[in-house]
């Protein structure tokens, strides 16, 4: 798979998936990053695909995009992260009608990750932050 990944950025200079995505989101990102140069609109479907597999991973139910934006702005989704996404889902939706948006398609992987980065991977981070300070309270006695 590595191999693959240095690849595909080789051809087309997109980043890999970030590491925390599920793995069914990363072999669909890295689709969707292999066909890029050959089909624009097909990236932008296999992306849009994978967003709603990352709505899921979320906490999203994964069948209405609108219900499951609406729970994680609910649950405390940055606005930042909100925009990506929406982004994500507009130019996607888009790219599949108008083969101007190569460019923009380019740049949803990044948008991607960046999601990715600000959900999961800070968040588990905080996660595994707490639980050492907590850990490092209890010795201290305090």
């Amino acid at each position: 798979m590595k191999n693959k990944i240095q690849s595909i950025y080789k051809e087309t200079g997109i980043e890999p998936p970030n590491d925390d995505l599920n793995d069914d989101i990363k072999k669909d990102y890295l689709e969707a990053a292999s066909i890029l140069n050959k089909s624009v609109r097909g990236a932008a479907a296999i992306l849009r695909l994978a967003l709603q597999k990352l709505m899921i991973q979320l906490g999203g139910m994964g069948k209405n995009f609108h219900d499951d934006f609406e729970y994680l702005v609910k649950k405390g989704m940055p606005l930042r992260a909100q925009k990506a996404l929406l982004a994500i889902k507009v130019i996607s939706k888009n790219a599949m009608y108008y083969l101007s948006y190569q460019i923009r398609v380019k740049e949803l992987f990044h948008l991607f990750n960046y999601i990715a980065e600000r959900m999961i991977t800070n968040s588990k981070n905080k996660k595994y932050d707490n639980t050492k300070q907590k850990k490092e309270i209890k010795r201290n006695g305090r």
